[in-house]
Parts: C-alpha cells; sequence; structure tokens
C-alpha cells in the first residue's frame, strides 16, 4: 500500500537519492533541492514502512496556473514495475 502525502516531511537524504536515479539532475546540490522544495508544493509518495519511494514538485499561483516537475519513482526497487502504476494512481 502506498500514500501520497504534501503534509510529511521528506527526508532530504533520501529524496537525494531519489535525484541520483535521474537524468536531467543527479548532481543537484542538497541546497539547490531544498530552495525548490520550499519555493513549490512537494508530494511525497511512501511505502508502508514510511520509505520515500516517489517525488514530485507543483510550481503554482494556487489560483489558476501550475507546472508539475521533478515527478521520480525509484527505479532500483526490485518490483519497481509493480510499484509505479498505485503511485501513478494514488495522486
Amino acid at each position: 500500500m502506498y500514500y501520497i502525502s504534501t503534509e510529511k516531511e521528506i527526508l532530504v537524504n533520501q529524496l537525494m537519492n531519489l535525484m541520483k536515479q535521474t537524468y536531467w539532475e543527479p548532481e543537484r546540490s542538497e541546497e539547490d533541492v531544498l530552495t525548490a522544495m520550499k519555493n513549490s508544493v512537494s508530494f511525497g509518495a511512501f511505502d508502508e514502512e514510511d520509505n520515500l519511494v516517489g517525488f514530485a514538485r507543483v510550481v503554482t499561483d494556487f489560483v489558476s496556473i501550475w507546472y508539475l516537475c521533478d515527478v521520480i519513482v525509484d527505479e532500483y526497487d526490485i518490483i519497481g514495475q509493480v510499484r509505479r502504476r498505485p503511485i501513478l494512481q494514488a495522486s
């Protein structure tokens, strides 16, 4: 079972591990990640053990414009193909 939360504090070290899996920003600094999170709405996807298994940010004016970015799902999970569908459906 997976759940999506904007309320749960996302552990930066877990997020940095996810960021290293991306092709677009594997070397993004922790400072840049924290700044980006502070200036947007962050969504964490968590497994039953509260491990961060997915992440996305939304940049918005909170009226009519939003931009979905930094969508990441952990690729190193043994059942990664099975995991992605429920996470995307939960969002």
